[in-house]
Formats: structure tokens, C-alpha cells, sequence
């Protein structure tokens, strides 16, 4: 064999490797992704009148909305645990409750124990996010550093895609089973003998020794490893020291990061207002009232859950295979926000005609058109908006401060999600399906008119290229007045 056939073998099973590894660590995504969508599969039969435990209304919607409360909670105490403990430990650590979290929901006999086992998932979803995103980024090469971050959400999209599945073919108390089985304990049992701790966390702590094996196994190839590892080393030795509190409050009123970090912050609130949290989670009893009126036999709720589910997983595989590396973030954004509007504009007047015409013949012909506007809605947000978002969070914000603020983020996604989560079911009442529907689309305009107006193109732009349009699109009024500031405060 030739030393170039060796070296490819060698580079194919690093690649082999790496990937194995990244879906250990990703599978944690996959549960997540179940946990955030089991209300559309678990609500519907707990609201039954022979369900035990029986859910009222008012439970039905705080079961629903905990989610995003107790995960916002877990990533931010997971960021604080990743720091100091490592992620591949994080990741260990939470595996046991986690799993413990599913098994208690299974087997609830009240509402106060499933709410206990859906916090305590949540917390456990946050914290192993954080580490596994973490994990990800530092462990992975460069040449493969975006494909497997990106492996996080397509799991995730399966997590989702497996809630729907049990949630149609089984009883509600198997459904919490479910990613036990398929990502939990394979994930857990993976990491405890398959994947290393971080490199960097690991050389950050000045265990050098460490970081070799542990890139060693990464790479198979202890060459290569030896070579990161010098390169690491330079990049940690030249890297600054965080800032300080005054010292980020003094960033926080510069124009180059006040004005992205509100814009990221604005983006966020409509991309999860515009609906995607909500349908998510009601899925099930969202189909059933789309199919409560004129031309429903076509429109079967579980069945139109695990089309949902099918399409959020296509999707998401060709967002990491195909559009993420071939198009600008302001296009993908631009398109995905309109196409959003659009769909549930549509929807929403469907909805309200049908309500208020119902003795016309044509719905009888129009059942499909539900289901079709709820794909399209969710394959132009998965395009954009779903992973775009996100991927703007690393680089909008300037390397100085983008630790400091990327949490803020999160936690305006979290929280979000959370209160458009809890007043769905309000929604619902006070102007119908429908209008909920044309109460999306304007925050899917409203995200639109964001990007345009304040998101700059990032992709394959330098930082001062970024910071400059900050600087013309608001000036250096908000710069001015700190100096002027300053300057008094001296005096």
C-alpha cells in the first residue's frame, strides 16, 4: 500500500471517528427534541375524561409551556457547570437524572409528579445542550467543525420526529420510554466508553499530557494529534483575558455590540412568536381543530403530526448537506421570514372564511390545505429562521464580548418560548384558531423587517466589516455620549 492510500485511511478514519463521537455526544439533542414536542402527544390523552391522571385545562398549559422555563434555567447553570467541571463530565453527570426524569414521567400518578419529571427533564435538556454544543465546538477539527455542530439539530429533529411516532402507535405512558431507549442510555453507555473529555477544556487546565490521549483518540492518529495540539496551545496562549463586569458594562454601550445583541434579542422574540414553539407543542390539538369544520376527513391529527415530523427531519437534513454552506444568512432569512407570513396569512384567513361561510361547498374540496400551509410554514422556518438564527449568535456579536452576551440570547429564546407556549391556549379562546394563525404571521413579517433594516450579511465577512455597518446604519451617537461620559466623570 502507498503512503498515500495510508494517509487517506488514515483521514477516513479520523472523519469515522469524529462523527462517531459527535453522535454520541449529539444524541442528547434527539431527547431534548422529544421533550420539547411530548405535549402534543401526552396532552390529548390526558385531557381525557377516563385519563389518570386527569388534566384541567390550566395543567394541560403549564405541562406544556414548563419546558422552556426549566431548560432556560439548565443552560445557564449549565454554562457555569461546563466551565468548571468539562462537558464529557456534564454530560455523564446529568445522563442518571435525565434518564431518571423519563422513567418518573412514565409512571406518574398526578400532576404534581409529572410536572416535577418535566422540569427535571428540562433542567437536564439545558445543561446537556450546553455541554454538548460546547463539546462539539472544541473537539471537532475545523474541516469538520459546522457539519457536526449542525448533527445537533438533526438529531434533534429525530427527538421530535420519535415523540409523534410513539405518541400514534402507542399508550401515553410508553411515549416517555421511548428516548430512553433510543438516545438516553446509548448516549450515556457511548460516553462512558467511547468519548474523551474536550482537548481544550483539558489544556485550558494545563493537562497537556491529558489533551494528548485525548485528541489521540479523537483523530486515531497521534501525528496529527501532536500537531493540533501545538496549534491549540498558540491559540489558548494568545487569547485575552475575560472582561470584567465594569468592564462589559462599558461594551454593552458601544454601538457595535448594543445594536446587534438588541437586533439578535428582537430576532429571536418573532422567530418563536411567529409560531414554530406552539405548534410544536399542541401539534395533535392544533390538527384536530384545523380538521373541526367543513372537508375534515382528509385531515387526520396524529397521522398529520408524523408528516410534521417527517418534514422538520428532511428538512434539517438538507439544511446540513446542502443550503447552510451555499447561501448568505440575509437571503436564508429574508425568504424563510416571507414565506412564514405568507403561509400563516394564508392560513389564517382559510380558517376565519371557513368559520364564518361554512355552508360553502368548496371546503369539502379543500381539506388538504391545512396540512399543506402548516409544511410550508415549517420548511421556510427550518431554512431560515430555525438554524440561521442561531448561527448569527456567533457571528454578529465581537469575539470580546461574545461570551459574556451569548447567554442573553438563549435565555430570550427560552423565555420566549416559554410565554408563547402558555398563552396559546388564551389565544384560542379569545380570537379563534384562525386569528392566532394571522397573530403568527405578523411576528413573521416583523422578524422580516429585522433582518432587512438591522442584520447585516456575516457570511465570509470580517468582524470590522460587520462592526461598520452598525456604525453607519446608527451612527456614533451612542460612542459620543460614553466619551462625553467619560470625559465628566473625570472631571
Amino acid at each position: 500500500m502507498s503512503s498515500s492510500d495510508e494517509k487517506n485511511d488514515g483521514l477516513n478514519t479520523s472523519i469515522l471517528r469524529q462523527v462517531l463521537v459527535a453522535t454520541a455526544v449529539a444524541l442528547n439533542s434527539a431527547a431534548a427534541g422529544t421533550h420539547t414536542t411530548i405535549p402534543a402527544v401526552l396532552i390529548p390523552a390526558l385531557s381525557s375524561n377516563t385519563s389518570q391522571p386527569y388534566l384541567s385545562e390550566t395543567q394541560s398549559t403549564w405541562f406544556a409551556s414548563m419546558h422552556g422555563l426549566s431548560a432556560m434555567v439548565g443552560s445557564v447553570g449549565g454554562g457555569w457547570l461546563v466551565h468548571y467541571l468539562g462537558p464529557r463530565s456534564v454530560l455523564l453527570i446529568t445522563s442518571l437524572p435525565h434518564l431518571a426524569g423519563w422513567v418518573v414521567m412514565s409512571t406518574a400518578p398526578n400532576f404534581a409528579v409529572l410536572m416535577f419529571s418535566r422540569v427535571l427533564v428540562g433542567l437536564c435538556s439545558g445543561i446537556s445542550l450546553n455541554a454538548s454544543q460546547v463539546y462539539l465546538g472544541e473537539a471537532a477539527s475545523p474541516e469538520l467543525r459546522g457539519r457536526l455542530v449542525c448533527l445537533s439539530g438533526l438529531l434533534n429533529s429525530f427527538g421530535c420526529l420519535l415523540s409523534y411516532i410513539a405518541g400514534y402507535l402507542f399508550p401515553w405512558r410508553w411515549v416517555p420510554l421511548a428516548p430512553i431507549a433510543f438516545f438516553v442510555l446509548p448516549g450515556m453507555i457511548s460516553i462512558l466508553f467511547g468519548v474523551p473529555e474536550s482537548p481544550y477544556w483539558l489544556m485550558v487546565r494545563h493537562k497537556k499530557h491529558q489533551a494528548l490521549k485525548s485528541l489521540t483518540r479523537l483523530r486515531d492518529n497521534q501525528e496529527l494529534a501532536k500537531r493540533e495540539l501545538e496549534l491549540l496551545s498558540g491559540h489558548i496562549e494568545s487569547q485575552q483575558p475575560p472582561l470584567g463586569l465594569q468592564q462589559i458594562i462599558g461594551q454593552i454601550r458601544q454601538v457595535t455590540v448594543l445594536a446587534p445583541l438588541l437586533s439578535l434579542c428582537a430576532l429571536f422574540v418573532c422567530r418563536v412568536f411567529s409560531g414554530i414553539m406552539p405548534l410544536m407543542v399542541y401539534t395533535v390539538s392544533i390538527f384536530e381543530q384545523l380538521g373541526a369544520g367543513p372537508g375534515n376527513a382528509m385531515v387526520n391529527a396524529y397521522e398529520s403530526a408524523v408528516i410534521i415530523g417527517v418534514v422538520r427531519l428532511l428538512n434539517s437534513i438538507a439544511s446540513v448537506l446542502y443550503v447552510s454552506d451555499r447561501f448568505g444568512r440575509r437571503p436564508l432569512l429574508m425568504v424563510s421570514g416571507i414565506m412564514c407570513c405568507a403561509a400563516t396569512t394564508f392560513l389564517g384567513c382559510f380558517l376565519l372564511l371557513r368559520h364564518h361561510r361554512s355552508d360553502w361547498m368548496v371546503w369539502s374540496y379543500l381539506g388538504w390545505l391545512p396540512l399543506f400551509l402548516m409544511v410550508l410554514f415549517l420548511m421556510s422556518f427550518d431554512q431560515g429562521f430555525a438554524r440561521t438564527g442561531w448561527v448569527l449568535q456567533s457571528e454578529l456579536l465581537p469575539t470580546r464580548v461574545r461570551s459574556a452576551f451569548s447567554g442573553l440570547t438563549v435565555c430570550t429564546h427560552f423565555t420566549s418560548s416559554f410565554v408563547s407556549v402558555l398563552i396559546f391556549p388564551s389565544l384560542l379562546i379569545h380570537i379563534t384558531i384562525g386569528g392566532v394563525f394571522l397573530f403568527f404571521s405578523l411576528f413573521s413579517f416583523a422578524g422580516t423587517l429585522i433582518v432587512f433594516l438591522l442584520i447585516p450579511e456575516t457570511k465570509h465577512k470580517r468582524l470590522e466589516e460587520i462592526e461598520d455597518f452598525y456604525n453607519k446604519r446608527f451612527g456614533r451617537k451612542l460612542c459620543h455620549c460614553h466619551e462625553e461620559d467619560s470625559q465628566d466623570t473625570k472631571l
